[in-house]
């Protein structure tokens, strides 16, 4: 991530040709080559250039702020206690909204394609399922993180 952080401007470039040059291919398979899907591919690889060097350009304030104050995001006494209930339901609803686009575009391969309400379902177990595993790995963590600040004292 450093490199493309000081590298902004050229990894977006080879980011948005790998967005655009696949987006330029699916819009000449379904209709006639001409200047219009030209246009289109041309505006989403600007586009995707515009999101990733902003991304990156961004990445690269970040580095440096933390050469300046370090890199050290949680400190090791922090009794930081857990999220509250409405942080966990909003970061859950979050995700889950992205998820249920995926699950639904994903049985679109189907010759059967699920439902908005099947997918939002399924989403939501994935969801929760994955929040439920890094909940354990948290957990894990600050149990070694703890044990190695009690053996080091």
């Amino acid at each position: 991530m450093v490199f493309a952080a000081r590298n902004a401007t050229g990894c977006a470039t080879v980011a948005a040709l790998l967005v655009a040059v696949p987006v330029g291919l699916a819009l000449s398979v379904f209709t006639d080559p001409a200047w219009g899907c030209l246009l289109w591919t041309v505006l989403v690889g600007t586009g995707a250039w515009l999101l990733f060097w902003a991304f990156l350009s961004f990445e690269r304030r970040c580095q440096a702020r933390y050469e300046r104050v370090g890199y050290d995001l949680a400190p090791r006494d922090s009794g930081a206690a857990p999220a509250g209930v409405r942080v966990v339901i909003m970061g859950l609803l979050i995700s889950w909204v992205p998820m249920t686009l995926f699950v639904w575009l994903l049985g679109r391969l189907d010759d059967a394609p699920p439902s908005w309400t099947d997918s939002a379902v399924l989403a939501a177990l994935a969801v929760v399922c994955m929040s439920f595993a890094q909940h354990l790995r948290e957990r894990r963590r600050t149990r070694a993180r703890k044990a190695a600040d009690t053996e080091a004292r």
